[in-house]
């Protein structure tokens, strides 16, 4: 009989495939989550340092949430796995391996671009179960919704107001983030208020080109919820009912726009305008791409159609820049429903230093955004916004 200092010294096997030091981890999610049940004397190889080891692995697969600036790799993304139990490691692991982190990248590269958070977004045992008790629950929504309730409280817009339209009354609030709160089966960004509900995977007229676009793990979002500015402070508020409200092409192109929004109208970035007539073909081709669809040049991008007035008008932001760059700069395009064939526009947002001495062009003044835009709208419009 095996003596228990031997048995203790005796690697498993399962031990060996799944974390062992220089393991492929042969075994997937699904596999350690069927031995766990079925085989319960298997459990002991699948114990919380075991699952700290899978975690790590399982993130440094994602591509699309490590980047390279410098030549140095930058995680966007960790876990806080030191203080989690088996739960919430699980959870983890599915958080990882489920799908969908490409976009949720996305999202955390943007925030911290823009200020509103700081890389690596660590998520704590409390981020994960506070909002999905096991992963059937985190599995049972749409990946990239999933993925924005967890990391939505470390977007972090500051200090604001938030006014609730059906009293008319303005609330101070010394943080607002990008929070998505449940009440029964509604969903409520910013605010758990009546007013700020969302709905998601909205019906869309049969003819939208939404229906093509839509992606299962991101579906389309409609709300009424934007930020405004006023002499007396910015604040957020809903304009109008929820089914009325302005419709995202997903739910990462909703955060990633009240991302760009509230960041254009607190830092006032320099914009150049580009109107009539220009590459009128090439704008409305950008303008009706998905937002998944990749533009060479562009690191990611928002599709939404806002209201203004009675109408609805189709909107892009294409966002230039990167971790690598020291500032921010996206290119804005519309055309108004009521003179589509007969007008376009397309602006230039930039923080960019500008040169000193530069003059007024604004190609002289804010070289790399000019560079780095002419690649994203191609020769003719880049011709008529930088070379007039």
């Amino acid at each position: 009989m095996m003596q228990p200092q031997q048995e203790q010294q005796q690697q498993h096997p399962v031990h060996y495939v799944s974390v062992g030091r220089r393991s492929n981890f042969l075994l997937g999610l699904k596999d350690i989550l069927t031995l766990r049940v079925t085989a319960k004397w298997l459990r002991n190889p699948f114990r919380a340092a075991q699952l700290r080891q899978w975690l790590t692995h399982s993130l440094s697969q994602q591509a699309g949430l490590r980047r390279v600036v410098n030549g140095q790799p930058l995680s966007l993304l960790v876990f806080d796995d030191q203080h989690m139990d088996e739960a919430a490691l699980l959870t983890a692991v599915c958080v990882t391996e489920a799908g969908g982190s490409d976009e949720m990248g996305k999202v955390i590269e943007l925030a911290a671009k823009c200020g509103y958070c700081h890389l690596p977004v660590s998520l704590t045992a409390a981020d994960i179960l506070d909002r999905y008790a096991n992963k059937t629950a985190f599995l049972s929504e749409p990946r990239v919704l999933a993925h924005l309730k967890l990391v939505g409280r470390h977007i972090n817009f500051g200090d604001a107001k938030v006014m609730l339209p059906s009293s008319m009354t303005f609330e101070p609030r010394p943080q607002v983030c990008f929070q998505l709160f449940e009440q029964g089966d509604r969903l409520r960004a910013i605010l758990d208020h009546d007013d700020f509900d969302m709905i998601v995977d909205p019906p869309i007229p049969a003819n939208h080109p939404f229906h093509q676009h839509r992606q299962a793990h991101d579906p389309p979002v409609r709300c009424s919820v934007e930020y405004s500015t006023s002499p007396m402070g910015g604040y957020w508020k809903a304009m109008c009912a929820p089914q009325d409200g302005s419709l995202y092409a997903s739910a990462s192109s909703f955060v990633k726009y009240f991302i760009l929004d509230h960041f254009r109208q607190n830092r006032q970035p320099t914009q150049h305008l580009a109107g009539r007539h220009v590459g009128h073909e090439r704008i409305l081709a950008l303008l009706m791409q998905s937002s998944h669809t990749r533009v060479d040049g562009c690191t990611t991008s928002t599709t939404s159609w806002l209201r203004q007035g009675s109408d609805f008008v189709p909107l892009r932001c294409l966002v230039l820049t990167d971790a690598s760059h020291p500032f921010v700069a996206w290119v804005h395009i519309s055309v108004p429903m009521t003179r589509p064939t007969t007008f376009v526009s397309v602006r230039a947002y930039t923080t960019e230093c500008a040169v000193p001495g530069g003059g007024d062009a604004f190609k002289v003044r804010f070289p790399i955004t000019t560079r780095l835009a002419r690649v994203v709208l191609g020769a003719a419009v880049a011709a008529m916004m930088f070379d007039r």
